[in-house]
């Protein structure tokens, strides 16, 4: 939590607080007779600002290592850098109240299953996280000052007794929650990790000291929220099968709706699910958007990036790239050639098949939607994917973005202008952030950026939207209703 209020932490640097936490768990300071204080404190913040050390080395190395290889070779190895880059270093998918409304669509169906396995709902997990977030929230309101902050921890202010959620919540759910969501302090089974390592607060947010417990990452926790069970249902092995396969169909379910929702505010005309040949429908279009002079064939993928692609591993990169983005590159080209040929698609209703003809328009847009940000790789897409040479590249965006884009579009017209500048710019401007590239279009507009140099990046143009979203986040909050 310190990594929200504390400006040496903030933004980029939240992974510093996480690596120190997971290290720092896997001692019991109780036993260690030094006492927390404020020189405690700032050797802590000082280690913070230098974690990065050894892993930026071993990139430098890496670049070096392969400076006389192929291009190809170069670009691979680049791929891999930019990547651990993003897992080390880069937090926020989206902003929270996105998060925290994913994951609700995600896991709230199967609050009876989560009861059965785990022994709490998904409902009450998130309702105690958001009363700790906010209990902790209360605890730090005036406390930019080290000098509090340490008085806080010395009290123990941070400590939340079981009893206190017991009164608040079920306590058998409770009891699930730190069964299953716990790490107790001392434990010797956790290894030292570096800054591209995968935290284990991550899997098991909560620290178990018996009658109490604390909530180290409280904000680490709630971004991570849509993430949290995915691999028990997908990895773990202890839910049906039948579960699991309805879990994995949500997913996809949730992006196309999602996306028929964000295209609505801008288009009058949007299909959720053509299908085509009419004689056989054995494609389908995931969302179709059609104006004047445009169409937009969107394919929408659950796919998240696995381990192994975070921490850098070439294959993976690869192979999640196009499970969660080639693959819906070549869907909607597939549609796209169909459009072109003249052919007619079949909207499925309860009232039976309807023909659906759509206009041969000007510009024909393939679109690939993601369940999570992907770092750089959406603006540089053209080196993972083979592009077809008589069709426009692919704007691949995750579903977050989508989002915040049709809310500060102000027409469908400047949406399609913004696709257009995306395409002009696709091979020049890059960024790890969509964001950046539509704050930068918002101040310049349609223009193709002719600067001397190979790659321009777009950064520090999201600060409008991080004030307004942030507001909204906390609306969002304020407006969570927590009851027993």
């Amino acid at each position: 939590m310190s990594a929200d209020c504390d400006p040496m932490l903030a933004d980029t640097n939240m992974p510093a607080a996480e690596w120190i936490a997971s290290n720092a768990l896997r001692y019991n300071k109780y036993s260690l007779g030094r006492k927390f204080d404020l020189k405690a404190y700032s050797e802590l913040k000082q280690i913070s600002s230098n974690i990065y050390a050894p892993l930026v080395s071993e990139l430098f190395e890496d670049i070096i290592k392969h400076k006389d290889d192929s291009d190809e070779n170069k670009q691979d190895i680049l791929k891999s850098i930019l990547m651990r880059l993003k897992n080390a270093a880069s937090r926020g998918d989206a902003y929270q109240f996105q998060l925290m409304e994913m994951a609700e669509k995600l896991y709230q169906p199967f609050d009876p299953d989560f009861l059965e396995v785990y022994g709490f709902s998904f409902s009450c997990c998130e309702k105690v996280f958001v009363y700790m977030y906010k209990r902790y929230i209360g605890e730090l309101f005036g406390t930019h000052i080290d000098g509090v902050k340490i008085e806080k921890i010395q009290n123990h202010s941070f400590k939340i007794p079981k009893v206190e959620l017991y009164q608040q919540f079920s306590k058998s759910e409770i009891d699930g929650m730190v069964t299953y969501l716990s790490i107790c302090l001392g434990d010797s089974r956790i290894k030292s990790i570096g800054a591209n390592d995968f935290k284990p607060l991550y899997s098991r947010p909560l620290i178990d000291c018996g009658e109490y417990i604390y909530f180290p990452l409280p904000v680490s926790t709630l971004l991570n929220l849509p993430k949290l069970f995915h691999y028990s249902f997908i990895a773990e092995k202890i839910f049906k099968k039948e579960i699991v396969s309805q879990y994995t169909d949500n997913r996809g379910d949730i992006i196309e709706a999602l996306t028929k929702k964000y295209l609505l505010r801008l288009f009058d005309n949007v299909y959720l699910t053509l299908k085509y040949p009419p004689e056989s429908k054995e494609f389908e279009a995931d969302i179709t958007a059609q104006s004047e002079n445009t169409t937009i064939f969107a394919e929408a993928k659950g796919k998240i990036l696995t381990l192994p692609a975070l921490g850098g591993k070439l294959s993976s990169i690869k192979d999640d790239v196009y499970k969660a983005i080639g693959k819906a590159y070549e869907q909607a080209v597939r549609s796209i050639k169909h459009l072109e040929g003249g052919g007619v698609f079949i909207h499925e209703t309860d009232a039976g098949d309807k023909e659906v003809y759509l206009d041969n328009t000007t510009w024909k847009f393939p679109m690939c939607i993601m369940a999570e940000n992907f770092a750089s790789i959406p603006s540089e897409i053209y080196n993972y994917l083979n592009i077809s040479n008589d069709k426009l590249i692919p704007y691949a965006v995750n579903i977050y973005d989508l989002d915040i884009i049709t809310r500060e579009c102000t027409s469908k017209e400047e949406f399609i202008s913004y696709l257009l500048f995306r395409q002009m710019n696709i091979q020049k401007l890059t960024s790890m952030d969509e964001l950046d590239f539509f704050g930068y279009f918002k101040q310049n507009g349609l223009v193709k950026i002719t600067a001397d140099a190979d790659e321009v990046w777009a950064m520090s143009y999201t600060e409008d939207f991080d004030k307004k979203y942030y507001g909204l986040t906390m609306k969002w909050f304020d407006e969570f209703e927590i009851t027993k």
